[in-house]
């Protein structure tokens, strides 16, 4: 598995307060950025040759900095605007290897995945969530361990599993995002629309289990809850 961080997030929503056009992967939690965490957490599952990819918005020198000290080797790509998740994922396509361990760059995750992961492509769903969690994030419906129905935002959570932005994808998979129409109201291609596109294309997922704290960033109600968690924790 090659590791990718999707980190191209500009924090508009995240901007009350905070420095005009501060990347929101870097936002700091208990003194250091969120990135940071998420590095942590997920270098341990990159087991490819070739090194992990990070992908930051055009100009964005602190997050690229920032990841290369933490990460000898790793390739940077630049998301010259933003145009959605599945884009961002297009665009690290040509750098890839081998299956890719796709995390967005605005998550916090303290916890463990399954292990083994499945073979790739198969997405990841959350095992402590909350029905209003699932609500807030994508619901993931399975029969025998083959996905049969994503839904964004579901309106019937109580049917779903929680998935979070946590993706095992190969090469094929990846490529069928092109395919995906765009949204008429923002012109980009969201990454639930993008898997929901090769669902329906004959792409067989699978899921495998995220369990601990989860946390998915991009409003201040969002922020200030994490920043509650994470304080709140013993020492």
């Amino acid at each position: 598995m090659q590791l990718v961080l999707l980190c191209g997030g500009r924090g508009t929503r995240l901007a009350r307060g905070r420095p005009a056009g501060h990347p929101k992967s870097m936002t700091e939690i208990a003194g250091r950025p969120i990135v940071g965490q998420l590095v942590q957490q997920m270098l341990p599952y990159h087991t490819s040759e070739a090194p992990p990819i990070a992908l930051v918005a055009e100009g964005d020198f602190r997050t690229a900095s920032y990841l290369a000290s933490q990460i000898p080797g790793v390739k940077i790509v630049q998301q010259q605007k933003p145009d959605g998740v599945a884009n961002a994922a297009l665009l690290v396509l040509p750098h890839l290897v081998d299956d890719a361990l796709i995390t967005l760059g605005d998550l916090y995750l303290d916890g463990v995945f399954q292990d083994p992961m499945p073979i790739a492509p198969a997405l990841c769903v959350w095992r402590e969530a909350s029905v209003e969690s699932t609500r807030q994030n994508f619901g993931v419906a399975q029969n025998g361990g083959v996905v049969i129905e994503l839904e964004e935002k579901p309106e019937a959570p109580e049917k779903f599993e929680c998935g979070i932005g946590v993706y095992l994808l190969d090469r094929e998979t990846l490529a069928f995002f092109r395919k995906c129409a765009r949204n008429p109201s923002t012109g980009e291609r969201e990454i639930t629309e993008a898997l929901r596109t090769a669902l329906r294309g004959g792409t067989c997922f699978r899921t495998f289990w995220f369990s601990g704290a989860y946390h998915n960033v991009n409003t201040p109600a969002d922020l200030a809850a994490l920043q509650a968690a994470v304080g709140q924790r013993p020492r």
